[in-house]
Formats: structure tokens, sequence, C-alpha cells
């Protein structure tokens, strides 16, 4: 009983052992992901000047005449986003 005993132990201490490693590990990694996300220089275009260009229209939300194409191209679900007028 007493090698059952000393084989438990070690084996919970193990255990133990790798939970606390793998905790460490883990927190120091999420550490340095947020601590390098704020290093990160500011996207090109934001969120809130996407949403200021848009303008009310009856069918919804759609962007405004300054960023609509002149030459003949509209914004379609498509491989390719913008696809020609079919006039």
């Amino acid at each position: 009983m007493k090698t059952f005993s000393r084989l438990l132990r070690r084996y919970l201490l193990a255990a133990v052992g790798i939970v606390l490693l793998m905790f460490v590990l883990g927190t120091s990694v999420l550490g340095w992901v947020l601590w390098r996300e704020g290093q990160r220089p500011q996207r090109e275009y934001s969120y809130s000047n996407i949403a200021d260009s848009m303008v009310q229209t009856a069918d919804g939300l759609a962007f405004g005449p300054q960023h609509t194409p002149k030459n003949g191209w509209t914004a379609t679900p498509g491989p390719w986003c913008w696809t020609p007028t079919a006039g």
C-alpha cells in the first residue's frame, strides 16, 4: 500500500504541475498577444468612416454618390464584387 500511495502522489503531483505549466504558458501567450495588439498601426479604414460614408435609401443603406464608380460598374455579389452593368 505504501508503494501505491507513492505512485499515486508522484503522478498526481506531475498532473498538477502540468496543469499549472499550461496555465502559466497560456496566460503569458495571451498577455503577449494583447501587448502586441496595442502596438499595431491603426487600420487604413476604420468602421466609423465606412458607416459615415453610407446614406439611407429606399432599399436600405448604400454608399453615397461620391463612392459610386462612374464608369458603368456596379457592386454585386460575386467573385470579384464589381461587375459591369448591362446597359
